[in-house]
């Protein structure tokens, strides 16, 4: 079978991945069913409302708000002195090869969750294991503030 321009054409534009436009009509009004008093998920510090975020005492609008989701550090593994010496105490050469393999973890990891508005700027630590659980509260708050109430 031969193939004409036109078919390739039509083959190049199928397999393109989809283009989104970012004037593209975003959904402004909330689900059915939902009120502006509705508790939609919780992080740390912050609790996130329907049409309004907390931290402690404090409450915020969520117009015009922002979140985003910071990490730095890292997790290493070091070799001690105290595993090596135990190592060789109870098993010579050997045992102190293998204190020296069993290295000693430290983790140095850090999580921060900035939470940005017209006048406020929130910034909280966050157990680094919760990263992921940070990124989808983050998503959640940028989806709530695009809902017209």
């Amino acid at each position: 079978m031969t193939r004409t321009p036109e078919d390739a054409g039509a083959w190049a534009r199928a397999m393109q991945p989809e283009r989104f436009s970012a004037s593209a009509p975003r959904p402004s009004s909330a689900p059915a069913g939902l009120s502006a008093g509705n508790r939609l998920a919780d992080l740390g510090p912050f609790t996130l409302y329907a049409s309004y975020i907390t931290r402690g005492d404090e409450r915020q609008s969520l117009d015009g708000i922002r979140a985003s989701v910071e990490a730095t550090g890292q997790v290493t593994k070091r070799t001690t002195a105290t595993r090596v010496i135990g190592g060789m105490i109870v098993g010579g050469a050997p045992g102190a090869i293998v204190g020296a393999i069993a290295r000693k973890r430290q983790d140095e990891r850090e999580l921060y969750v900035h939470v940005e508005g017209p006048d406020f700027y929130w910034v909280e630590s966050i157990d680094p294991k919760l990263g992921a659980e940070a990124r989808q509260f983050a998503a959640e708050i940028h989806t709530a503030a695009r809902w017209d109430w």
